[in-house]
């Protein structure tokens, strides 16, 4: 039994010996490592603004519900789904007022709406403003696919990195073999400024114009990517 237990002990022994060797031998092999990178411009098709009514948007003998009953049927009348894109914000301190007041005139109700793309915005802008609503802001500009947009990017990087490495060898007349590290960096995307061109979000009278709409966008979202790749030298 102890002749047992003193040869386990020198196996570990002798791991903790042959490893560390093993994995310098591993690090010291002639190779070359590089960094790849991409970028890609994606169209935003997702953006989010923010509706805010109170009792400054109502006129007299109207209430803040009726109101909100006549914007959802101006978004329905803009082809949007309401009943997806369209959300209460902040519903806890809507619904204490309203246990508060014991009737339907809450002081203020906020709201999300997704649309798809910068002329939807403003074509739902311009419906509310007609309603007497003012108070709509962007809020965030994102892609629906953003996921999927990375995943691209980081192929791009990683073929980047190979004809980076194939590149600067050759220079020396020598060539890569496989790949024996590869660490992907969090790069993420970078949105651009949440603003409409032109007059970002003030709605002139020239806005009321179809040429004017169709003309209006944001600007794309950059999706970056970088990639460290460490290959053999053949």
């Amino acid at each position: 039994m102890k002749r047992r237990i003193a040869t386990m002990v020198c196996a570990v022994a002798a791991m903790f010996i042959i490893c560390p060797a093993l994995s310098a031998q591993v690090s010291e092999k002639d190779h070359i490592e590089v960094v790849g990178r991409a970028e890609k411009k994606v169209k935003p098709d997702e953006i989010i603004l923010n509706i805010v009514i109170d009792e400054s948007d109502i006129q007299r003998n109207r209430t803040l519900n009726n109101l909100e009953k006549k914007i959802v049927d101006k978004l329905k009348q803009l082809d949007i789904d309401v009943q997806k894109d369209f959300v209460v914000n902040d519903l806890s301190s809507n619904l204490q007022k309203y246990l508060l007041k014991k009737d339907d005139n809450l002081m203020r109700k906020e709201y999300e709406l997704t649309t798809s793309s910068a002329q939807q915005a403003a074509q739902v802008m311009i419906a509310l403003g007609e309603l007497g609503v003012s108070k709509i802001t962007v809020s965030s500009v994102n892609c629906s696919n953003i996921e999927e947009q990375r995943r691209e990017v980081s192929i791009m990087a990683i073929k980047d990195a190979k004809a980076r490495a194939t590149e600067l060898t050759a220079a020396i007349g020598q060539e890569i073999g496989k790949a024996i590290y590869i660490y992907e960096v969090e790069y993420g995307y970078a949105r651009q400024n949440t603003r409409m061109m032109k007059n970002a979000l003030i709605l002139e009278e020239s806005a009321l114009e179809d040429t004017y709409i169709s003309n209006l966008d944001f600007e794309d979202i950059i999706v970056e990517g970088r990639v460290n790749v460490r290959f053999e030298l053949k």
